[in-house]
């Protein structure tokens, strides 16, 4: 049999039926995306000192900033610095910042020695360590995730371009990429660069990580 011919006047129908499916299917994978983040939007974070931190709570509170890092990896006792600096300057703009220590075996009694070394400000979270780092994708220490208030990762990966590379360490950082996208998000609420290739010790992630 010939294939049936549409009418002209069956055109305009046939389009608004094809942008309904579209939105419909947009509408879908946003309500996902967003299922798929609301765990970050509900952490509870509880740092080496028993006191729990929920920053989404916070309604001044725009973003959050974890970072992954561990006691006896180089490349991130380098950044201790950078990221002392870092939290004094964006506390008082609505981004909390926490530490989390992500290392097999990590103990209280290790990580307030490190705090105590490198004169650490920032909250030190050890406990499910291992379960944030899966949830915001983190895979290196250091790794910085930046998360807005939606739950979503705005920004994952280097803190700044200290490192080229393994062994090759710049004299200072030229680019600092954690710090534009916070700046990006407090202005404007987006960020432009959402992820960079973190440099230094990958995290070795415990069975009960992965449940």
């Amino acid at each position: 049999m010939p294939a049936a011919k549409l009418s002209l006047s069956q055109t305009p129908q046939l389009i608004l039926a094809f942008v309904s499916l579209l939105l419909s299917s947009a509408q879908v994978l946003a309500e996902t995306d967003r299922d798929a983040a609301s765990p970050v939007t509900s952490l509870t974070l509880l740092d080496i000192e028993g006191n729990s931190y929920q920053p989404f709570q916070n309604e001044k509170t725009k973003a959050c900033v974890l970072v992954f890092v561990s006691t006896d990896c180089p490349i991130a006792n380098a950044f201790q610095p950078e990221l002392r600096s870092f939290h004094q300057m964006y506390a008082g703009k609505g981004i909390d910042c926490y530490m989390i220590y992500c290392a097999p075996r990590m103990t209280v009694a290790k990580v307030t020695r490190h705090i105590n070394q490198y004169e650490v400000e920032m909250p030190a979270v050890v406990t499910d360590s291992h379960k944030i780092a899966k949830m915001v994708g983190a895979t290196v220490t250091p790794e910085a995730v930046l998360v807005n208030r939606s739950g979503a990762v705005c920004y994952r990966g280097l803190i700044n371009n200290l490192y080229a590379g393994f062994g090759k360490k710049r004299q200072q950082a030229t680019k600092h990429y954690l710090r534009d996208a916070c700046d990006e998000l407090i202005k404007n609420g987006t960020v432009t660069t959402t992820s960079t290739k973190p440099i230094g010790c990958f995290i070795h992630f415990s069975p009960s990580a992965h449940q």
